[in-house]
């Protein structure tokens, strides 16, 4: 189930565009990102936590273009899934995983006009880095997701002990682990320990947190922030990038994000795996960073 956070944002940009004519263009499925294209040529893109192989051969792609041809804003909502064209899919994880990643990726879509232009009174647009003073006066961290600010806490701040949840830490141990060495080879002073599921988190206390924006595909952004009400939370990533009034109301302090080009809709369909969208997503696109006004 996707983040309650992304309804409140889809609900709200609606408002500030004084309708509620948001369509959808086309839909690009994938293994690696998960991206929309609206009617107005906005796009947004997010981490894609589903089998896309799966929904792929079994239809679903058919399934959506039907539904755009249909209503281009019919997908726009989660109701608009539960339209009679999706009755094979109703009880299949895998698509409701992709419902709620479609949806963050309409979200995303929706914000770019907006994260684009400093014109707005909801939140304040930097293009550098914003050296907050509590991000470097914190003595705790937790990173939620491998890598993202990882990399950064270890050599560019004086927190030692850095703790790190990501579920796919078993069946990645020899690469993140090999990762981790080459951070942490100059910062023998550093401790990093791994935890594989929020529960063995969510009692402790940090005073900062870096969040991976995938948390609102995967639906577990809002219980991070209520386990954790008293640090300063960072909301990073690709997928990070929509309308941050209410992450700001939920807890978040900061978000470090990056615009989506159009170019990313005729990669993405270019190849399943996503290959073709790497020189986006890993480094190719500068970052922007979203503070409370």
């Amino acid at each position: 189930m996707h983040d309650p956070l992304i309804d409140k944002t889809i609900q709200y940009i609606n408002c500030l565009k004084g309708d509620t004519t948001t369509a959808i263009k086309q839909i690009v499925l994938g293994s690696y990102f998960t991206v929309v294209e609206l009617t107005d040529n906005n796009v947004g893109a997010v981490m894609s936590y589903y089998n896309a192989h799966h929904l792929i051969n079994g239809g679903l792609k058919d399934d959506i273009n039907k539904a755009i041809q249909y209503n281009p804003q019919l997908l726009t909502s989660e109701e608009g899934f539960s339209h009679p064209i999706f009755n094979n899919w109703k009880n299949d994880p895998q698509f409701i995983l992709a419902r709620a990643c479609i949806l963050c990726a309409v979200t995303s879509a929706l914000s770019q006009p907006y994260l684009s232009t400093n014109n707005t009174s909801d939140f304040i647009k930097h293009q550098v880095f914003p050296y907050h003073s509590q991000i470097f006066e914190s003595k705790s961290a937790l990173v939620i997701g491998f890598g993202g600010y990882l990399p950064f806490l270890i050599k560019e701040t004086s927190i030692n002990d850095i703790y790190v949840c990501d579920l796919s830490y078993k069946s990645r141990f020899n690469e993140m682990n090999n990762m981790l060495n080459d951070w942490l080879k100059d910062h023998p002073e550093k401790k990093v320990t791994f935890f594989d599921s929020f529960e063995d988190h969510a009692n402790n206390e940090y005073d900062l947190l870096s969040i991976t924006g995938s948390s609102l595909c995967n639906g577990t952004l809002s219980q991070i922030l209520e386990a954790h009400p008293n640090s300063f939370n960072i909301l990073q990533g690709q997928s990070a990038g929509i309308f941050p009034k209410f992450l700001f109301e939920a807890g978040i302090d900061m978000v470090s994000t990056t615009l989506k080009p159009r170019g990313i809709v005729k990669d993405a369909q270019k190849d399943l795996s996503g290959k073709f969208l790497t020189q986006y997503f890993e480094g190719g696109l500068p970052f922007i960073y979203l503070l409370p006004n």
